[in-house]
């Protein structure tokens, strides 16, 4: 029934998040006859460490049919964990019968069942060796195990088993951090879990010192963290703005600032507007825009604007870099960020130090996202985009490769978000708009029109808030 669907789908969510505590507290609620019957409930249940519940689940299941091989296999491994190896034994010889050939699960179950028999592990060699991915199944074997897991498995498992593993103590310290940054940057890890892990690594002097030359032959996840803990540790602000500043590029090549930006958000706080870091306002003000300190980069944002009147080159450069953020912020900052004409012809001139095709790019995002938060682009701007040859693409001269792949809502969903909008229907919208944005893709990814419709349909129901934010984000992911 749709209760059943809708407690479903609330625990599955509450597991994605990865807030396993959370999800047992909430199933101690519920009749089990609420979640019944899905792998995926039973999974969550394995990775909140309650086997009796996933065992129950299983043996319910299998009454109804006796074929299904997901719930066979955790029959095994319910029965191995009980000590019933017998019963293990002859589950998994139906499942061969069956045609399952899963060599690695069936080996890891005779190993659980030889623990519960002998009541050791010793001189068990290490089993994850011959896994392909992790699966809550699995992952639960090998802890019951306590055995140690390649870090080769991590890019194939799931946001859920990536949160496992990142507190698991069998895993080693780096493994942990690889785990809990792969599952930040899926959204199933917070920041402020995240941030004890890069703290707990630890660096040399010299390596802190030279981290700039040394994270430019290392782009994994470890030059994250030795960046962000030399960004945290500079004395000077000048060389801490620095630092950020890569981190900043690096996170840029995966669309990841928003996600960035909240990690390295004290480093960023801590730096006060002066002459010595105009050349870095920018990238400061849109990392605070970023965690929503807008006050702090309304402080920048001011502080720019007089330097710039008085005729500093470095002032007047960042000026422009930094209007288009705090005019689709306006609403949440506590300044009067000025709009005309004649200041979008200024920031439109900045732009020619792009290539012809990338300028144009910019531009029509930047007006699509304005004009959807209520501000005016004049007809003839508009114009000049779809009508100045100079502008169009040019494979020629190389200036595709310039171009970014945008792509456009699905006719359908987009015309069921507007119909959403139009009739207030939050809930809808949100979904709707949820989809549109393509998950894993983002919404930086949407092409003008998308992006326009998109917080168009945010306003249309209320959330003007949200719809500032996210054009933010939208903004700073796409080279703002």
């Amino acid at each position: 029934n749709d209760l059943s669907r809708f407690l479903s789908l609330r625990i599955k969510k509450i597991g994605e998040s990865g807030h396993l505590k959370d999800l047992s507290a909430f199933l101690k609620l519920l009749p089990m006859d609420s979640y019944a019957g899905t792998g995926d409930i039973s999974d969550l249940m394995l990775m909140a460490g309650n086997y009796a519940a996933a065992c129950q689940l299983s043996r319910q299941a299998l009454e109804k049919d006796q074929t299904n091989q997901y719930w066979l296999k955790l029959l095994a491994q319910c029965q191995a964990m009980e000590g019933n190896s017998d019963g293990a034994a002859l589950t998994v010889e139906l499942l061969m019968e069956q045609g399952n050939t899963d060599f690695v699960f069936f080996d890891l179950v005779n190993k659980l069942s030889q623990e519960k028999r002998q009541g050791t592990t010793a001189g068990v060699p290490p089993l994850s060796s011959g896994l392909s991915s992790l699966n809550a199944m699995t992952y639960s074997l090998l802890s019951l195990l306590e055995q140690p897991i390649d870090a080769s498995l991590f890019p194939n498992s799931t946001p859920l088993v990536l949160f496992a593993l990142s507190g698991n103590a069998q895993v080693i310290k780096e493994d942990r951090l690889r785990a809990a940054a792969q599952s930040y940057r899926l959204g199933t890890f917070s920041a402020s879990d995240l941030i004890p892990l890069y703290n707990s690594i630890n660096f040399t002097a010299d390596e802190i010192e030279n981290a700039l030359s040394i994270a430019k032959a290392d782009e994994s996840m470890m030059g994250d963290v030795l960046l962000y803990q030399s960004a945290a540790k500079q004395i000077n602000d000048v060389r801490k703005a620095e630092v950020l500043q890569v981190i900043w590029e690096r996170a840029a090549l995966h669309q990841d600032m928003p996600r960035a930006a909240l990690l390295n958000e004290r480093t960023v706080l801590s730096l006060e507007p002066s002459e010595m870091l105009l050349y870095h306002a920018h990238h400061i003000t849109r990392a605070l825009i970023l965690t929503g300190n807008y006050d702090k980069a309304g402080m920048w944002y001011d502080y720019v604007r007089k330097a710039a009147y008085t005729g500093n080159i470095d002032a007047t450069r960042a000026l422009m870099d930094i209007w288009p953020l705090m005019t689709v912020v306006d609403s949440a900052s506590s300044l009067d960020v000025p709009w005309s004409k004649e200041i979008l012809d200024l920031w439109w001139n900045g732009q020619m130090v792009l290539s012809p095709a990338r300028r144009r790019d910019k531009a029509a995002l930047f007006y699509s996202v304005a004009e959807a938060l209520g501000h005016e682009i004049p007809e003839s701007m508009w114009q000049e985009l779809d009508f100045n040859p100079a502008l169009s693409t040019d494979v020629t001269h190389g200036t595709q490769m310039d171009r970014p792949a945008n792509r456009p809502i699905p006719v359908a969903i987009w015309r069921s978000l507007i119909k959403a909008a139009q009739d207030r229907k939050k809930g809808e919208t949100l979904l709707l708009g949820l989809i549109a944005a393509g998950g894993i893709q983002g919404p930086e990814s949407l092409d003008p029109t998308g992006v326009s419709a998109l917080i168009r349909s945010l306003r249309a129901v209320g959330l003007e808030s949200e719809a500032h934010r996210l054009a933010g984000e939208i903004l700073s992911n796409r080279g703002f």
